[in-house]
C-alpha cells in the first residue's frame, strides 16, 4: 500500500473530514497486482455529492454529480493544479454507504471486494479477494449480482482479458443464464467495456469465450448468423473464422508495425472490431453454385449491417468511418493480389486502390493480411508483397512535395471545356504521374492529348 499512501498523502487531512472513509476497489486491487493507480473510490457515511462538492472546492479540482440517486460524485484534480501536488491527474470518485459491509457485498467480483480503512489503511476483506488476487480467478459475490447489473457480465470478461486471470466455472454459468439481461444496458457502457477488452493484445481467447457461451451474440446480435454460415477454413463457421482474424490482427500487429508501416496502438480496437465484423454480410449473401460457395456483394451488404450496429454501441463518427470503410474495401486487397494471379497488378491499379481507401490504407493491409491467414493461410505472401507497394505509394502521395503536372487551367487552355469530367482527366493523369508514365508538364499534356475525344481539336503547340 505504500503507492497509495504516498499518493494520497497531501490528500489525507481532507478526506478524514469525511465520516468514516473507506477506499475500496480497484486502487486496492491494482496496488496488489503492481499496477499503476489514478483513480481511487472512497465510501463515506455522509452524503457523497456534498462532500466531493466540499473536496473540490477546496483543492480547486472539479465536481462531477455521476448519479443523483445514488449519491454518487466525482472529483476530478488536473496536474497544473498546484494545491493537487500530483504528477498526472487523479480521480477521487464518492459514494455513501450505509456501511463498510453491506457495500462490499453488493459488489460485483471478489476481487473487487477489498476495502482499506482510512488514515491507517488497514485492510478489510471479508469476500478472500486477496486470494482470488493470488490466484488469478474472476469470481461473483452472490448469484444476484449479475441481474442487479448486468454489465457486470462484460466487466469479467474485461477483466479476463486485460489482467489475464480467469473466471470460475459457477460464476461462467451464472453469466450464461443472465446473458439476454445485456439488452437491456445502455449501448455507451456497453461499448466502453467491449473497446477496453478490444485494447488488450490478447482479447482473442476472451471474445472466443464470450462467443462460446453467447455473451457476444447478446451484444453483437448479428453474429448469431455468422455461425450457421460454413466457410471450409480452420474452425468451420464464419463466426469462427471472423474471431480468429482478430487473433491474427493480435499476433501480426507488431510485425506490420516493424517491416511495412507503424498503426497507431491506439487505432487497434477498432481495428480488432472491423475485423470481427467485416463478414457480416456474408449470411445473406450466400450461394452455392454448381458445389461452389459465393458471397457475392457481402462487403455492400456489411456496411448497411454496421448502421444497426453503431447505433447499439454507441460508435463515434471517427469509429463508424473507420469500421465502414474497412469493410467495405475489405476484398479489394485480396482481389488485386489475387492467389491464381501471375502478373502483379499495375501501378495504376495499386494507385486507384490507395486512392480510394485514403488514410485507412495501413489498417486495411493489416486486415487482408490477417483475413488471410484465419483464412488457410492463403495468399498471404502476394499480399504482403502488395501491402509493401502500396504503403509505399500511399507515403510518397503524402508527402507536401508531391505536385500535379498540370491543373484544370491547363486543360482549358488545351482548348477543353471545363465540366465534372475535369476531375477524372486530373486522377488518370495523376495516376500516369504516380507510375512514372508522366514525367514532365509536357509529358503531361501530350498524355491529355493522346487519351481523350477532345484531343482532336486541341493543337500540337500548346
Amino acid at each position: 500500500m505504500k503507492e497509495i499512501k504516498a499518493k494520497l498523502k497531501s490528500f489525507l487531512p481532507m478526506l478524514m473530514k469525511a465520516k468514516e472513509p473507506w477506499l475500496v476497489g480497484g486502487a486496492i486491487r491494482n496496488t496488489i497486482l503492481g499496477l499503476p493507480v489514478k483513480d481511487f473510490d472512497f465510501v463515506i457515511k455522509d452524503s457523497a455529492s456534498e462532500f466531493a462538492h466540499w473536496l473540490a472546492n477546496e483543492i480547486k479540482g472539479t465536481f462531477v454529480l455521476l448519479d443523483a440517486k445514488n449519491d454518487e460524485a466525482r472529483v476530478v484534480c488536473k496536474m497544473q493544479n498546484a494545491k493537487c501536488k500530483t504528477q498526472n491527474d487523479i480521480v477521487f470518485d464518492f459514494t455513501s454507504m450505509e456501511s463498510i459491509e453491506k457495500d462490499l457485498a453488493r459488489r460485483d467480483f471478489r476481487i473487487n471486494a477489498i476495502a482499506a480503512r482510512l488514515p491507517e489503511f488497514q485492510i478489510f476483506d471479508p469476500f478472500m479477494g486477496r486470494k482470488d488476487i493470488e490466484r488469478k480467478r474472476i469470481s461473483m459475490i452472490s448469484s444476484s449480482s449479475l441481474i442487479e447489473d448486468p454489465l457486470r457480465i462484460l466487466r469479467g470478461f474485461r477483466f479476463q482479458g486485460t489482467l489475464g486471470f480467469k473466471i470460475t466455472p459457477n460464476t461462467l454459468h451464472k453469466m450464461n443464464e443472465d446473458k439476454d439481461l445485456l439488452s437491456k444496458i445502455a449501448g455507451e457502457r456497453i461499448r466502453e467495456e467491449l473497446f477496453t477488452l478490444l485494447g488488450s493484445p490478447h482479447s482473442y481467447w476472451t471474445l472466443r469465450q464470450m462467443a462460446r457461451i453467447g455473451v457476444l451474440q447478446a451484444i453483437i446480435p448479428d453474429t448469431i448468423a455468422m455461425e450457421k454460415v460454413p466457410q471450409g477454413k480452420p474452425g468451420g463457421n464464419l463466426l469462427y473464422h471472423s474471431l480468429l482474424t482478430v487473433k491474427k490482427i493480435e499476433e501480426r500487429y507488431k510485425f506490420i508495425n516493424e517491416c511495412i508501416v507503424a498503426i497507431p496502438e491506439m487505432s487497434l480496437p477498432v481495428l480488432k472490431l472491423a475485423g470481427l465484423l467485416h463478414d457480416i454480410g456474408k449470411p445473406y449473401c450466400y450461394s452455392n453454385k454448381n458445389g461452389k460457395v459465393h458471397f457475392y456483394g457481402h462487403e455492400k451488404k456489411g456496411v448497411e449491417l454496421l448502421e444497426d450496429i453503431r447505433k447499439r454501441l454507441k460508435l463515434s463518427n471517427n469509429e463508424f468511418k473507420t469500421i465502414q470503410t474497412l469493410i467495405k474495401y475489405h476484398m479489394r486487397p485480396h482481389l488485386l493480389a489475387g492467389r491464381g494471379r501471375q502478373i502483379a497488378p499495375t501501378e495504376h491499379a495499386i494507385f486507384r486502390f490507395v486512392r480510394d481507401v485514403g488514410n485507412y490504407i495501413p489498417q486495411i493491409f493489416l486486415l487482408a493480411y490477417a483475413d488471410a491467414l484465419a483464412s488457410g493461410p492463403r495468399g498471404e505472401k502476394k499480399l504482403l508483397a502488395l501491402a509493401k507497394r502500396g504503403i509505399k505509394m500511399w507515403e510518397e502521395l503524402k508527402r507536401p512535395r508531391f505536385k500535379r503536372l498540370i491543373t484544370g487551367d491547363d486543360l482549358i487552355k488545351l482548348g477543353l471545356e471545363p465540366g465534372p469530367k475535369f476531375k477524372s482527366i486530373l486522377e488518370k493523369v495523376e495516376e500516369a504521374q504516380i507510375s512514372g508514365e508522366c514525367k514532365t508538364h509536357k509529358e503531361a499534356l501530350e498524355f491529355v492529348r493522346e487519351n481523350y475525344e477532345d484531343s482532336s481539336k486541341i493543337g500540337k503547340s500548346s
